[in-house]
């Protein structure tokens, strides 16, 4: 669970996720912090129960920033202040995918969520793919897809959260993020191969 999130360029700032469950910006010039945000808060006794890392990427749409974090939260985030717009309980490392009004992300029991952007609930929740250790929600087409730890690809679909289609793409999985570029799903395997899958609607 110990690792570093992606940063990302923002304007004149680096916002970038910490092991401590904080948010900061950066600003490139200067260094110096524009502000920061909590995700999480460290519980418990044990060294274990007390990780909060920041370790999949984050998502933004428009000025929102959408981060989740391990035995946290998922925040939405004004990037122009740094306040902090909503939140929900959830445990994941993957990261957060956006698309279709929402906000995706898997928690760490395999349960695959999508929360409204503006903050009002949960427009749906699956629970099939439990403990599959599953890759951060993409949004491609009209679904969002997934990879568990065996290899297999998952489309789900963005209206309701069903499984619509699945594939194997790897025996190795896939553990970095997907790329979608319209209608096309780019897959990195953990072997060290790049695959691209077509996604059509259907009918």
């Amino acid at each position: 669970l110990r690792g570093t999130g992606t940063p990302m360029i923002l304007g004149d700032n680096a916002i970038a996720g910490f092991a401590d469950g904080k948010v900061v910006a950066i600003n490139l010039r200067s260094g110096n912090v524009a502000w920061e945000s909590r995700v999480a808060i460290p519980q418990g006794r044990s060294e274990i129960e007390r990780i909060v890392d920041i370790d999949g990427s984050m998502a933004l749409q428009g000025s929102e920033l959408y981060v989740a974090s391990y035995q946290g939260r998922l925040a939405a985030i004004d990037t122009r202040s740094g306040r902090r717009l909503w939140q929900r309980n959830v445990s994941s490392v993957s990261g957060v995918g956006v698309g279709f009004g929402n906000v995706y992300v898997a928690d760490d029991d395999g349960t695959v969520s999508a929360f409204l952007r503006n903050g009002q609930g949960v427009r749906w929740q699956n629970i099939d793919l439990g403990f599959r250790e599953l890759s951060r929600p993409t949004p491609v087409n009209s679904y969002v897809a997934t990879v568990d730890f065996e290899g297999y690809l998952h489309l789900l679909s963005q209206v309701d959260g069903e499984i619509v289609g699945r594939t194997k793409v790897d025996s190795k999985g896939a553990r970095a993020d997907m790329i979608a570029r319209g209608n096309r799903l780019f897959i990195y395997t953990n072997d060290g191969t790049l695959k691209a899958y077509d996604v059509e609607a259907r009918n």
